[in-house]
């Protein structure tokens, strides 16, 4: 299937999404010049969704937020046009390593900038947050992807239901490194959570923030921790030695004190402060 989307012309290779609502493709423009570019295109064929959407991007843009997308006239249905990448969820790609109390604060932070600089009118970023649709780099960058089903689309959605949305996904991202688990700053964004307590977005960077060096401490007990268990069999085997030599020296004492009335070692700290140089302190 072929779609004119303005000036592109797309090839639609993979259907993503179907309801009675909208279509979501994967797909590529088929002009030479383009060198074959990828794009996500969302055709919405219900004209209550596409009118609730126009209001959305309209709403956006009075607030200075621009979207990545493109609206191009001219077809019956309405269609955006969304750049492409090949997904990396970063719900699937974050757990499958180990990763550092640095790491994690890095990542928590490009989300956050992400939010702030995608320029998605709010009630597309909350769906770009809520349906999954976070993706990250090998180099822990995040970006996003426009796979959306726009039937859950709430155009009363504002800033703070996205900062909140965005702080729970820091949230359980902390709580899934353990170096992450007694900052101050995880502790402090849970305790907002529950009071709902974000408005912007600046309030959860600053949170954020508060974990720059704290990690670090958390990292020092860790290794202590880490060094502990793994010299455990070692340090229980020289604790074992040393209780038996001083076990057998015990026996020696008493067997001594016993049998020859005093503990003949003992004898060597007799009568030495007697005497010093000429002097004798009995006199």
């Amino acid at each position: 299937m072929i779609y004119n989307a303005g000036e592109k012309k797309l090839n639609c290779i993979r259907k993503v999404l179907e309801n009675e609502v909208m279509e979501v493709w994967v797909a590529q423009e088929t002009d030479k010049d383009a060198d074959g570019e990828y794009h996500t295109l969302i055709v919405v064929k219900d004209h209550g969704t596409a009118k609730r959407l126009m209001k959305v991007w309209e709403d956006g843009l009075r607030e200075g937020r621009e979207s990545c997308g493109q609206m191009p006239a001219g077809r019956e249905e309405f269609c955006i046009v969304y750049p492409y990448k090949k997904e990396r969820p970063l719900h699937k790609f974050y757990w499958s390593e180990r990763r550092s109390g640095k790491e994690c604060e890095q990542i928590c932070m490009n989300l956050l900038i992400e939010c702030i600089s995608s320029g998605e009118a709010w009630p597309i970023l909350y769906l770009i947050l809520c349906q999954s649709q976070v993706h990250i780099e090998r180099d822990h960058s995040i970006f996003f992807s426009y796979q959306l089903d726009l039937t859950e689309l709430n155009e009363e959605i504002g800033e703070k239901d996205c900062v909140v949305k965005c702080a729970r996904m820091v949230l359980d991202i902390m709580q899934n490194t353990p170096e992450m688990e007694k900052t101050i700053g995880m502790n402090l964004i849970r305790k907002k959570l529950l009071k709902d307590g974000y408005s912007h977005f600046a309030e959860l960077f600053r949170d954020i923030h508060m974990d720059a060096g704290d990690w670090k401490k958390v990292k020092r007990k860790e290794r202590i921790k880490d060094f502990l268990q793994a010299k455990r069999g070692t340090i229980i085997r020289i604790l074992l030695i040393v209780s038996v030599f001083l076990g057998v020296i015990a026996v020696f004492m008493i067997l001594s004190q016993m049998i020859f009335g005093d503990i003949p070692f003992l004898r060597i700290f007799a009568g030495t402060f007697e005497t010093i140089g000429r002097e004798s302190l009995l006199n």
